[in-house]
């Protein structure tokens, strides 16, 4: 197994899908579209995991992702799917050939976020959906003081530091602002269901980011009822938007 090869195989193991994530967001996909058949883009497509799910839910699938070796991992794991070793734009997809297109993690690492979201709005359907998953910088700036304040206590507990902040970040507000300049209607904005475990291995205790993930999104999903929906402090926005 050469290098590239063993890179993947590890980055597949120290990542498992989220299924929770996937699970509650086809749901809402699937309450927004229900004529068949219905066509799902997951941009950023990565080894197909969403792709796998989304497929045995009855979708058409594509994807796309930059990585060519994610995309040959993914044909396997999804033969049905139209998949391209390419970005949005290098795909070349038919103007209003998408019901619906996700974007998990992806919105913040693009080079130009404003023109990834032109092409979406192209591709989409009229009554197209865009789903989003983005870090909450507001909540990761919190996150990053708190943490760099008791640098010493981390250290002791062998917990390495936060990598917390991408290419682009964004507030609830700015996100808002972002898609509603695109033409994009029908905004909802909440706390993204949060993934499972400890995929960055940021402790060597066990269960310690298990247990503080599940204790925050608890607290998020609380405060989050109670203002009822004015306050979204999850380190994660999960964006749903529409195509007119």
């Amino acid at each position: 197994m050469n290098s590239a090869s063993q890179f993947f195989a590890d980055y597949r193991l120290s990542f498992p899908p989220p299924s929770t994530f996937y699970a509650q967001t086809l749901r809402y996909l699937e309450s927004c579209i229900r004529g068949q058949p219905r066509t799902l883009l997951d941009v950023g497509c990565g080894f197909g995991y969403f792709l796998e799910r989304a497929a045995a839910g009855g979708w058409r699938t594509m994807g796309v992702d930059i990585v060519p070796e994610a995309v040959f991992e993914a044909r396997k794991r999804v033969p049905s799917a139209r998949l391209f070793a390419a970005d949005l734009r290098g795909a070349g997809l038919a103007a209003g050939s998408l019901d619906a297109i996700t974007m998990w993690d992806v919105l913040d690492m693009v080079p130009d976020p404003a023109a990834e979201l032109v092409e979406c709005m192209r591709v989409l359907a009229p009554g197209g959906v865009i789903g989003i998953r983005i870090r909450n910088v507001a909540s990761q700036l919190w996150l990053y003081r708190c943490f760099s304040s008791l640098t010493g206590l981390w250290r002791t507990l062998e917990i390495k530091p936060l990598h917390v902040f991408h290419r682009y970040n964004f507030t609830r507000r700015a996100i808002e602002q972002l898609l509603a300049h695109q033409g994009f209607v029908n905004l909802v904005v909440q706390n993204s269901p949060l993934t499972t475990g400890d995929p960055y291995q940021y402790s060597s205790i066990g269960q310690v980011a298990g247990l503080g993930k599940s204790l925050a999104a608890a607290v998020s999903e609380l405060v989050y009822r109670l203002s009822h929906g004015r306050f979204i402090i999850g380190p994660s926005l999960l964006v749903w938007a529409q195509k007119p």
